[in-house]
């Protein structure tokens, strides 16, 4: 089994206060992941999150058709990103979902053992 080669798209990880940010980078345009309220939250999306966005001169891109997000999985061009941000806990799986990226944001209590259990990264 070969996992996809990771190229041309990079990542933003933003440390807003209690809030979640990522923004997924490829080229020129970005496609955030994060806490919907920040998206109409100008003045922390200013200062937290807009400093970044100039300084690698992005903007929103209409053209991430190959994304696909559910809850806090994201895949973008057949690469599989998982933010955990809460406590989850998790039930025996048949098959292990195979990730390319795992970001852990805040403080969830995680037992990494039944994560393994489940997750491939």
């Amino acid at each position: 089994m070969s996992l996809p080669v990771i190229h041309s798209w990079k990542k933003a990880i933003s440390a807003v206060p209690q809030k979640q940010a990522t923004d997924i980078i490829d080229g020129r345009n970005y496609l955030f992941v994060g806490d919907t309220d920040l998206v109409a939250d100008d003045f922390t999306r200013n200062f937290h999150i807009k400093p970044s966005r100039v300084l690698n001169r992005i903007e929103f891109g209409l053209n991430f058709k190959n994304s696909f997000q559910y809850k806090n999985l994201v895949q973008y061009n057949g690469i599989k990103i998982l933010i955990l941000d809460e406590t989850t806990s998790y039930t025996p799986v048949s098959e292990k979902l195979i990730l390319d990226l795992l970001i852990v944001s805040g403080n969830p209590k995680l037992y990494f053992k039944k994560l393994a259990e489940n997750i491939f990264c």
